[in-house]
């Protein structure tokens, strides 16, 4: 009875420990589970470049705040890029180099995609910062989360243009 009791304390202790959220599912879009997004270039010269990028899935799982069980995504490798209480979406990023005297344009091609219903996507909240402080407030943009507008609303973007080590640089953030 006692040992019981004991296996009965530590089951209930590991899952309070493991908390509630902690469940996750791979979503799989034929790839393996916890697969890496991939980026293959097919093209490249002085002009142009032409990408791949494929999405293998994705783990999903609910994690409680403000009293919500919100929706939570992540895909291995890759981390959100969005405003602070707007959807924590994860986004594909790469840098790369540009011939001087060229910007980036991107054209997409061709997408594949899925919706998923109903579900709220936890808001990306403030990053926290390794030393003590008070805990940051939980941030929603109650503009977006009562609209009814998808998000994000561009699948490709480039951002941070600029040099680095002597090289044109820019930064693509690929939304899935």
């Amino acid at each position: 009875m006692k040992r019981t009791f004991l296996i009965m304390l530590l089951a209930a202790a590991s899952v309070f420990a493991a908390g509630q959220g902690s469940v996750s599912a791979w979503q799989s879009f034929g790839g393996a589970m916890g697969e890496s997004p991939e980026v293959t270039v097919l093209e490249s010269d002085q002009n142009h470049m032409l990408l791949e990028i494929s999405i293998p899935g994705f783990w999903l799982y609910d994690r409680p705040a403000e009293g919500i069980a919100w929706s939570c995504v992540e895909l291995p490798g890759c981390n959100p890029q969005g405003r602070v209480g707007l959807p924590d979406l994860p986004s594909v990023v790469e840098l790369f180099a540009l011939p001087f005297g060229t910007g980036a344009v991107v054209t997409v091609e061709e997408v594949s995609s899925t919706t998923y219903q109903n579900m709220e996507i936890l808001p990306r909240q403030t990053p926290d910062i390794d030393m003590a402080h008070t805990p940051f407030p939980f941030v929603i943009s109650d503009e977006f989360y009562q609209g009814g507008e998808s998000y994000p609303s561009a699948n490709v973007e480039i951002d941070s243009e600029g040099i680095w080590a002597g090289l044109n640089i820019a930064r693509l953030v690929v939304n899935p």
